[in-house]
């Protein structure tokens, strides 16, 4: 979370700490507010190891999705909001050519943020490009993952994209994917699981107001 103009905005991150321990989030505020001490943080092997296989994983499948068509990657903005909207206009502009791969696609509501590994073009069985009834190419949000099983947390932010590709004005995505290491992958209804991104949303806002 961060605070911009008065207004605070969520991540995933956020959403996935009031799934996980509330009382992370309020450690968290504490640190961003100064009212506590952020921890510092200690070199943990183990840690940069999962870090390194997880950056390792997102390269070799933006390898193999530049092989299977069109790829782009946003621009990197930082934290500067200026050019994380223009990283997002980046991001729209793409689904509106039909890019089948938008690599780091940048999704700013105004008030939620999340960088989506991937949004994927959805395709008929002759593989040509989906639209919806307003014309709208269709995309499905994929976050990648080194773990070998979908878990609850990478469910609920891959769920979160796809919330706030619906906020943006985008095509509602049929589907959620994460794609696993050993080249596992996990899909469920979008249906499914988009209002629990919401609920998750409107209770870590909830949680954050009442702070102040």
């Amino acid at each position: 979370m961060r605070k911009v103009n008065s207004e605070w905005i969520l991540s995933p991150r956020d959403l996935i700490a009031e799934l996980e321990c509330n009382h992370r989030l309020n450690l968290e505020w504490g640190a961003i507010t100064g009212l506590i001490n952020k921890p510092k943080e200690e070199n943990d092997p183990g840690l940069q190891l999962v870090i390194d296989n997880g950056i390792a994983h997102e390269k070799r499948l933006v390898e193999e999705a530049s092989k299977k068509g069109s790829l782009i990657s946003i621009t990197d903005p930082g934290l500067d909001i200026e050019k994380v909207k223009k990283s997002l206009e980046e991001t729209l502009n793409a689904t509106k050519e039909g890019i089948e791969f938008i690599h780091q696609a940048v999704l700013f509501t105004g008030d939620f943020l999340g960088y989506a590994d991937f949004l994927v073009l959805t395709k008929d069985d002759a593989g040509n490009p989906i639209k919806d009834e307003q014309g709208r190419f269709v995309y499905e949000p994929v976050d990648a993952k080194s773990a070998r099983i979908a878990k609850r947390a990478a469910v609920l932010q891959v769920a979160s994209y796809a919330r706030a590709m619906v906020r943006l004005n985008m095509a509602m995505p049929p589907k959620v994917h994460l794609w696993l290491a050993g080249d596992a992958k996990w899909s469920a209804n979008t249906a499914d699981l988009i209002d629990l991104a919401e609920e998750f949303e409107n209770r870590a806002r909830s949680r954050i107001t009442s702070f102040n």
